[in-house]
């Protein structure tokens, strides 16, 4: 059996597609705070807009969307509703679930959301002004197909893998000394051999030491077992996203492409190193 990602499947096509349109619908019917100083508008002349617009917003989610492990395994499903406002720098602020789905759900919800680059700030009467935007994440399950391809796979397993990640991962003492956290994206290739190759990083953390971090704990690992489609061995590429945060600990979130069609596996870590 194969696992679907994000963009490639009905998630995209219709979950995202209904973020969209429950965000613009929260933010229309909505109505302005103007009783502070400096007010936050949930309608605006001209509301705030991740840059592109909303398709470009979609694809970011398709991208950057993991579905948590065990719910996954559980098939659970659900909508968390975020809320943030967008400041007139086009900074997100003052990110929260207004409604949540579960704790797993609306932690990678906000995740989600503190990822987004800066957006295009909202305007009235021609001036930029902080404007309170709405945006339900929905995680759905993509449906499973029937084939005889087999994903390549850690010793062991996932749970093998988890530990290995867990007993290995260092949090830099110099990052964590600057408060440095973010998400690190790697992808890289299980050969035929089940050797782990072109080791790439495709969305930095933005702090050298963090990713430098994430690539050594994949070059530790040992060879996989690899995959094979139609009875034979194939290359498969895999992405791993490793999540560093020090408000808890670093929390770890790997995520697998088959014939780049990934799987959604998520994990967490136990304590920092």
């Amino acid at each position: 059996m194969k696992y679907l990602k994000t963009q490639k499947t009905k998630f995209a096509k219709i979950a995202l597609v209904f973020s969209a349109i429950f965000a613009f619908t929260f933010s229309i019917f909505a109505t302005e705070n103007n009783t502070e100083e400096d007010p936050v508008f949930t309608v605006a002349e001209v509301m705030p807009e991740f840059p592109g617009g909303n398709l470009a917003m979609l694809k970011f989610i398709a991208e950057n969307l993991y579905y948590p492990f065990e719910a996954f395994q559980n098939r659970e499903e659900g909508r968390v509703i975020v809320q943030f406002v967008v400041e007139r720098t086009g900074e997100l602020t003052d990110i929260q679930v207004v409604r949540g789905a579960s704790p797993l759900f609306d932690e990678e919800a906000i995740l989600l959301v503190k990822s987004m680059p800066n957006f295009i700030p909202g305007k009235q009467a021609g001036e930029k002004v902080r404007v309170r935007f709405t945006l339900p994440v929905m995680f759905t399950l993509p449906e499973i197909e029937e084939n005889n391809e087999i994903p390549p796979q850690f010793p062991g397993g996932t749970q093998a893998m988890m530990r290995f990640l867990n007993e290995n991962i260092r949090y830099p003492a110099i990052a964590m000394g600057n408060n440095q956290q973010g998400r690190v994206i790697l992808q890289y290739v299980v050969d035929v051999t089940g050797e782990i190759v072109d080791i790439t990083i495709v969305r930095s953390s933005g702090f050298p030491l963090l990713d430098k971090e994430a690539i050594r704990v994949v070059q530790l690992m040992p060879n996989w077992i690899p995959g094979e489609q139609d009875g034979r061995k194939v290359r498969t590429r895999f992405t791993l996203p490793v999540v560093f945060r020090l408000d808890d600990t670093p929390t770890l979130i790997p995520s697998s492409t088959q014939s780049l069609q990934p799987r959604y596996v998520q994990t967490r870590r136990n304590r920092q190193r």
